[in-house]
C-alpha cells in the first residue's frame, strides 16, 4: 500500500529528490519495500505443502501461486526502473512497482483467514480499496493536466495555473495541498456524479473523462455490492437468532410454563444475544479440525486449566514435563463450551456431580449449608466441581452466577478417559477401589509413587556395587522398567497394589514373559534379587 500511494505521488505532485528529513525518510521506506518484494517472492517460491496446509487452505499453495500471483510478484520485484533510468527512459516506468496491487485480494484473504471479526475487517478492506482507486484517479488527472497544460481559470476542466509548482526543489505546502484537493475533487465528481463538472476542451480529454467515468461507475457498483453483502452477512446472525427466539416463544406458549421458568428462558436468550450475538460457540468449535480446536480451547482456558493441573496433577506426577503438557492437551480436547445468564444455578447442592467447570469469563458465587459459613467468589481463572467427580457423588455446594458467565465443562466420563490415557494417572484407577473424587485419585497416586521411590532406594542399596559396564546393568531405571520388575515379584506387587489388584495393567506381554523366565535383560533392567527365608 505504501508503494501504491507514494509512486503516483512522486510522479504527479512532488518528486522528493531533495535532501531533507521527510523525503529521505520516505525514500528509505520505499527501498525497504522493494527488499520486501524480493523476500516475498523468494518465500512464496519455496513454500512446501503439507497435510496441515491442505486442511487450512483447502488448495495446493504452490500451484495456485504459480497460476495467479507469481507473474505480478516478478514484475514488481525486478528493478525495471533502475535499469531504464540509466538508459534515460521515462520515469513513468516506476508504475511497474505498483503492479503488485493485483495480489491485494490474496493478501486480504490471508489477513481475514484467522480473523474472528470477518465482516468488520472486510468492511475496512473494501473502503481501503475504494479510497485507493479515488486517489489513483486524482493522480491520473494531474498527470493529464501536466501533459496537456494547465488552464487559465478555476472553473475550467483543467486545473488553474496557480497549481504549477514554481520551485520543485522547495515546493510550497499550500500548492501541494491544492493540487491534491483539486485531483480528489475531480475523482469524486466522476465517481459520485453529484457536483459541477465542466466540459473538456479537446477530444483526448473527452476520451480520458469518459474512461474515468466508466471506471468510477464499475468501482461504485462493486463497493455497493460488497457493502450490501457484508450487511446481509452481519444481520444474518440476528435473523437466525430472532427465528429461534420466536420458536422458543411459541413452544413456551404451547406448554403453558410457569412464570419463573419463562423468566429464566427470557434471561438466557437475552444473555445469549447480548454476550455472544446469538452465536453457539460450541457448534463453531465442533466444526474446526481437532488440532485447531484444541489450540483455541487452550488459548481461552490457559489460566484455570494450568492452575488445575499444577495443583492437582503435577505434585503426584513423576514423569517428564512433556507428559504434563500431553495431559493438559488431552483435557482441553474434551472440554465443552457453556454459557449461563445472571442468577442461574450451575451446580446445586444435593444433586449428582456429573462435570467440573473452568471459569473463563464472569463471576460466580459458591455456597454450602454444611461446609461454608459464607459464600466464596469464583472469577476468571477459577475451577469448581472436582469434588465427587469420578464417583458421581452428591454435590455439597451450590454454585450460582452473579453475572453472565462463560464456562468450559469436563464431564466425569471424559475425565476418566483422560486418566486412562496416561500411565501415571491410570495407576489410580487400578487401585483397590475407584477414587470417589480427585483428592482420592491423588492419594492413590501418591501411594504408588512412594512405593516406586522405596523400590528405587532398595535397588540402590542392594545393587549399589553394580555399575554400567561391569555386568551390563544399571540400577537407575525408568518407571516403565520398574513396572516390569514389579510384575516378576508377587510380594512386591502386593506391597504396591494391595489385595484386590495384585498386578499392574499389561504394558508389554513379551517383555514381562522374559522377566518371569529369568532372561537376561537390557542395560537398564537389573536381575531379580535373591531372598532367603528366616529359619530355613
Amino acid at each position: 500500500m505504501f508503494v501504491a500511494v507514494m509512486v503516483p505521488y512522486q510522479l504527479t505532485m512532488d518528486a522528493m529528490d531533495r535532501r531533507a528529513v521527510v523525503p529521505i525518510f520516505f525514500i528509505v521506506v520505499g527501498i525497504l519495500c522493494e527488499v520486501a518484494f524480493v523476500v516475498d517472492l523468494w518465500f512464496s517460491w519455496h513454500v512446501r505443502e503439507s497435510q496441515e496446509s491442505m486442511e487450512l487452505y483447502d488448495q495446493q499453495l504452490r500451484s495456485v501461486y504459480k497460476k495467479e500471483r507469481m507473474l505480478w510478484d516478478i514484475l514488481a520485484a525486478i528493478p525495471f526502473y533502475d535499469v531504464l533510468a540509466v538508459l534515460g527512459c521515462s520515469s513513468w516506468f516506476k508504475l511497474l512497482r505498483c503492479i503488485k496491487i493485483f495480489n491485494l485480494g490474496s493478501y486480504f484473504n490471508e489477513l481475514n483467514r484467522r480473523s474472528i471479526a470477518n465482516e468488520t475487517t472486510s468492511f475496512w478492506h473494501v473502503w481501503m480499496g475504494y479510497l485507493l482507486v479515488i486517489y489513483w484517479v486524482a493522480c491520473a488527472y494531474l498527470a493529464v493536466s501536466m501533459d496537456a497544460g494547465f488552464g487559465v481559470e478555476w472553473e475550467g476542466w483543467l486545473p488553474s495555473q496557480e497549481l504549477v509548482i514554481s520551485d520543485p526543489q522547495n515546493p510550497s505546502s499550500s500548492q501541494l495541498a491544492l493540487r491534491l484537493l483539486r485531483g480528489l475533487f475531480f475523482a469524486m465528481v466522476t465517481f459520485v456524479k453529484k457536483a459541477y463538472c465542466p466540459e473538456p476542451e479537446t477530444a483526448s480529454l473527452y476520451a480520458f473523462h469518459i474512461g474515468v467515468s466508466f471506471v468510477g461507475l464499475i468501482t461504485m457498483s462493486y463497493v455497493i455490492g460488497e457493502l450490501a453483502s457484508l450487511f446481509i452477512s452481519y444481520i444474518g446472525l440476528e435473523v437466525g437468532f430472532r427465528k429461534n427466539y420466536i420458536a422458543v416463544e411459541l413452544y413456551r406458549a404451547r406448554l403453558r410454563l410457569s412464570d419463573r421458568l419463562k423468566a429464566r428462558t427470557y434471561a438466557f436468550m437475552t444473555s445469549l444475544w447480548s454476550s455472544h450475538a446469538g452465536v453457539n460457540y460450541e457448534e463453531l468449535l465442533a466444526e474446526m479440525p481437532r488440532a485447531i480446536r484444541t489450540s483455541c480451547v487452550l488459548q481461552v482456558s490457559t489460566k484455570p486449566l494450568s492452575w488445575f493441573v499444577m495443583k492437582v496433577i503435577a505434585p503426584v506426577c513423576w514423569e517428564e514435563s512433556h507428559k504434563m503438557d500431553e495431559f493438559t492437551r488431552s483435557v482441553a480436547e474434551r472440554l465443552r463450551f457453556e454459557c449461563y445468564p445472571r442468577d442461574e444455578s450451575v451446580v446445586t447442592e444435593g444433586s449428582i456431580v456429573r462435570a467440573m467447570y473452568f471459569v473463563i469469563k464472569g463471576h460466580l458465587s459458591m455456597q454450602s449449608r454444611s461446609l461454608l459459613d459464607r459464600s466464596v467468589g469464583l472469577r476468571n481463572g477459577s475451577y469448581f466441581g472436582e469434588r465427587g467427580l469420578l464417583g458421581c457423588t452428591i454435590s455439597a455446594y451450590t454454585v450460582r452466577t452473579v453475572r453472565a458467565c462463560d464456562l468450559l465443562s469436563l464431564s466425569s466420563e471424559a475425565f476418566v478417559q483422560v486418566l486412562q490415557g496416561h500411565l501415571f494417572t491410570r495407576l489410580a484407577l487400578k487401585s483397590d477401589e475407584l477414587p470417589a473424587n480427585v483428592e482420592g485419585m491423588c492419594k492413590a497416586l501418591k501411594t504408588a509413587h512412594s512405593c516406586f521411590e522405596a523400590l528405587r532406594a532398595q535397588l540402590h542399596q542392594t545393587w549399589g556395587s553394580c555399575k554400567t559396564g561391569e555386568h551390563g546393568m544399571d540400577y537407575y531405571n525408568s518407571d516403565r522398567e520398574l513396572l516390569d520388575y514389579i510384575r516378576s515379584d508377587k510380594d512386591l506387587c502386593r506391597r504396591v497394589f494391595p489385595e484386590k489388584h495384585q498386578e499392574l495393567p499389561a504394558e508389554d506381554s513379551s517383555r514381562t514373559k522374559r522377566v518371569r523366565e529369568g532372561e537376561a535383560q537390557p542395560v537398564s533392567t537389573p536381575p531379580r534379587p535373591k531372598r532367603t527365608r528366616k529359619g530355613g
